[in-house]
């Protein structure tokens, strides 16, 4: 029985997937073929949005974790009153919508310059509440009697955040990591709202762009369609174990 269910669950998961691959890379009678994908990366311009998506993606992950990590593990060792301040306010962080921001962060982007680029495209994603959140519920788990060692030995409070907290909470920083990627990877609005130069453009605004442009030829959308959600998706079989992992050690205790 569950064998079954677990067959109907992947059949209803992949089947849209399968059916958008069989479309993008098969002709209209049925033989494979790349011609299609091949449009799609040339004259749809896929493949120069792909390397920055990829790129801008990795840098936000990198940002986060380097800016999220040092707060996370401020907050999980702190007690009392601020504890629960610090994870209150990053709580209403974390629910705030995102397209609230849009129209002060562009306005802000325009004033200092960083509309239209890269820097812009990233700067305000570097923070992420959520992401924090989750490192302090895996930085929460860190034995105590190990920190409690570590100053004994005299290290400094750099030196347990450096050399206990970072490598004991190191699946949940991966995790952090894998789910930041994919994230910001797959943003639309800011992308779409701050960038008007389409040699810099992201992969979901290419697609939106693509409607257009291939609105009659939909084999090519469909491949374009696939071939943007391999870098997500070889990311996550790649790091699959970690993520698991990490989730269990960074899940909120109830």
């Amino acid at each position: 029985m569950s064998r079954v269910f677990t067959i109907v669950i992947l059949a209803f998961l992949l089947g849209p997937f399968l059916a958008v691959a069989w479309i993008g890379f098969t002709d209209p009678e049925g033989a494979f073929t790349l011609d299609f994908a091949a449009r799609a990366l040339t004259v749809g311009r896929l493949l120069p949005a792909l390397g920055v998506s990829c790129a801008v993606a990795a840098v936000v992950a990198a940002l986060q974790l380097a800016f999220g990590a040092p707060l996370a593990w401020w907050v999980a060792t702190s007690t009392g009153r601020t504890r629960t301040i610090a994870r209150g306010l990053l709580l209403a962080a974390a629910l705030v919508p995102q397209e609230s921001l849009l129209v002060p962060l562009f306005e802000i982007s325009v004033k200092v310059g960083l509309d239209d680029t890269l820097l812009g495209l990233v700067l305000p994603q570097a923070a992420n509440a959520f992401a924090v959140l989750f490192l302090v519920e895996a930085f929460a788990a860190v034995p105590k009697s190990l920190v409690e060692a570590a100053r004994i030995d005299g290290c400094s409070e750099v030196d347990i955040f450096r050399k206990v907290a970072l490598p004991s909470a190191a699946p949940a920083l991966s995790t952090a990591a894998v789910l930041g990627f994919l994230s910001s990877y797959a943003a639309f609005m800011w992308p779409l709202v701050v960038l008007r130069d389409a040699s810099i453009r992201t992969v979901p605004v290419a697609l939106a762009d693509l409607v257009g442009a291939f609105s009659a030829d939909r084999r090519a959308f469909a491949a374009a369609a696939v071939i943007a959600a391999v870098p997500s998706a070889v990311l996550y079989f790649l790091a699959q174990k970690h993520v698991r992992v990490g989730i269990s050690s960074g899940a909120v205790k109830g």
